[in-house]
């Protein structure tokens, strides 16, 4: 049976109180923890009020090899 492990990414958009996502910067990030092996399972956004983002909490997993020693 295959093994995951998981990690949690919190980004922040600009602004004092949330504001708008730098799209090429989230994708680059993101892209960063593609090229490890992780895959985005889900991201959803933390909203303050007045529908300002202050995060976005996005979830990545990856498949754990078997130990072979």
């Amino acid at each position: 049976m295959d093994k995951y492990e998981y990690h949690t990414y919190l980004y922040n958009p600009n602004g004092l109180f949330g504001g708008k996502v730098d799209a090429d910067q989230f994708n680059n990030a993101i892209n960063q923890y593609g090229s490890q092996g992780w895959e985005l399972v889900n991201c959803v956004a933390s909203n303050q009020s007045y529908g300002a983002t202050t995060h976005l909490i996005c979830v990545f997993k990856r498949r754990v090899l078997p130990d072979v020693t």
